[in-house]
Formats: structure tokens, C-alpha cells, sequence
């Protein structure tokens, strides 16, 4: 991944590093909206943006999670940890 750090702020580079990191916040966004209730964004859920990305159609937070830890296994070789596994074991 490509990251640079300037100034004590960080920029991710590239644009599959920016989908793959973006893709990663959504797990983590919907593992935590499933094991606390949170909401993600106030705007569009977190479902929705899975949806709209194309990484899933189904329509409940678990099934969503699953479908994108798939998807990010499939593509880049992740391993889902900490809250996302918590998550998909709940």
C-alpha cells in the first residue's frame, strides 16, 4: 500500500490502494455497527455502500460483512481480524 506522511498527516496513493483501503473501512465500519449498534456514517449505511460498490446484494449487515471480507480475501489475501472476526463470529 502505498502511504505517505507529511506533515504528521498521511495520504494513501493509488487508486487500488485507495479502493482496498476504503473497502477495509467498510468492513470494519459494518463489523462495528454489528457488535455495537453504531451507525457507520450518519449519510448512507453502510449496507447501502457495499451495494453501490458491487460487493454484495444482500441486504443485512452480516451478509454484507461476509460478502466484502470474501471480496477483500479473493482480491488482496486478507485475513479479517479483531472486531471484523468478532463480527462474523457473533
Amino acid at each position: 500500500m502505498a502511504i505517505e506522511s507529511r506533515n504528521g498527516g498521511i495520504s494513501i496513493t493509488g487508486e487500488k490502494d485507495v479502493l482496498f483501503f476504503r473497502h477495509m473501512t467498510l468492513a470494519r465500519g459494518l463489523a462495528m455497527e454489528i457488535t455495537t449498534g453504531m451507525k457507520m456514517s450518519r449519510g448512507v449505511s453502510a449496507v447501502k455502500i457495499a451495494q453501490q460498490d458491487g460487493l454484495t446484494t444482500k441486504r443485512t449487515k452480516k451478509g454484507a460483512l461476509q460478502d466484502v471480507v470474501n471480496y477483500l480475501r479473493e482480491t488482496r489475501g486478507y485475513e479479517p481480524t479483531g472486531s471484523v472476526l468478532k463480527a462474523l463470529n457473533s
